[in-house]
């Protein structure tokens, strides 16, 4: 994994933790019985069960036989913390999920968390920084209200907004939501 990309990943994980958004817990699940319910239910709460759902990128994952095409897999709240047990896991191989999983795309390399159709419920924006060589992309996978899925997904590229592929922009390799 590039540099840039570990040190990115790594801020943003330093920022969650700073910020509450994770709460890690020591011992037995039991320990994180006073987990706090999304504050306002759709802050990081894909199902609306009124509990924060835990996304978790693996960007340099293997997808079918392919290095570093990356994956994403979100790990459902409850009263009692994150269940592992109730998870959703997408790859550009998904069905529904928009282009193909390629060697070195880094499907996950960025991650964001927001309502983007203002429905009460997150949904993902996920960065592909290496999608096309370099160019980079990004792909937005919403909520069905019960979970997070592929169907309404949609890709959008550095064309799309007008930004040139000229020199590799790594589109979508930081993103804020």
């Amino acid at each position: 994994m590039p540099q840039h990309l570990r040190t990115t990943l790594a801020t943003a994980a330093a920022t969650a933790l700073a910020a509450g958004l994770l709460t890690a817990a020591t011992g037995t699940a039991a320990a994180a019985d006073h987990a706090a319910p999304a504050a306002n239910g759709r802050q990081g709460d894909f199902n609306g069960d009124g509990y924060r759902d835990l996304a978790v990128a693996a960007p340099s994952a293997t997808v079918d036989g392919k290095k570093g095409a990356g994956a994403v897999t979100v790990l459902y709240g409850s009263a009692h913390g994150v269940d592992a047990s109730r998870r959703t896991t997408l790859t550009q191989n998904s069905p529904g999920v928009p282009r193909a999983s390629e060697k070195d795309d880094y499907f996950g390399g960025e991650v964001v968390l927001s309502d983007l159709n203002g429905d009460k419920k997150a949904d993902l924006t996920v960065g592909a920084t290496y999608e096309d060589g370099g160019n980079g992309g990004l792909i937005t996978l919403p909520s069905d209200g019960s979970s997070l899925t592929a169907t309404g997904s949609r890709y959008i590229g550095p064309s799309d907004v007008g930004i040139s592929t000229a020199g590799a922009p790594e589109f979508g390799s930081v993103i804020a939501g």
